[in-house]
């Protein structure tokens, strides 16, 4: 059984490269691998480059996009098209917050309970804070690389040392 394990597991580990930004003494923000399209500024430009991550070559510390290498260390600042809140929660949140606020102002119309106010003021706030949460979904973020965050390389490879001599 272990011969079969150590003949066949080469040809089912895929290896993986990552490029990885992560905020100083916390947890990872953000990990591309290749075929994702990253977005950044080079330190000797002002100009924004989308492309797609063809390889991550870490032991040189550089990295192919289409149509362009770049060696880590050139890269001034990373731009997430990734949103920090997921777009459904924003517009569930809002929508069911319109559905109870009219259901409150139509029962409060009709029944004109004591505490209309309060339950008025709450939805109104389940919805603004739906409208504000998908306001934040379509934002894009910035990601200076420097002082705030960190630019890695992380190498993922299953290395399996040779047996036998």
């Amino acid at each position: 059984m272990a011969f079969f394990l150590l003949t066949f597991i080469p040809f089912f580990v895929h290896s993986q490269n990552v490029l990885q930004i992560e905020k100083r003494h916390t947890k990872v923000m953000l990990k591309y691998t290749t075929g994702d399209d990253v977005t950044f500024k080079l330190k000797q430009s002002d100009q924004w480059i989308t492309s797609t991550l063809n390889e991550i070559n870490y032991d040189q510390q550089i990295i192919r996009f289409t149509n362009l290498t770049v060696v880590l260390d050139s890269i001034a600042a990373i731009r997430s098209h990734k949103p920090l809140v997921p777009p459904a929660l924003g517009g569930a949140l809002w929508r069911s917050g319109l559905v109870a606020l009219a259901n409150v102002a139509l029962y409060g119309i009709v029944f004109q309970p004591s505490n209309f106010k309060e339950f008025a003021y709450f939805f109104g706030g389940v919805t603004l804070s739906g409208v504000g949460l998908s306001q934040l979904s379509k934002k894009n973020r910035i990601y200076p690389i420097g002082k705030k965050y960190n630019l890695r390389l992380l190498d993922l490879n299953f290395y399996i040392p040779a047996v036998g001599g």
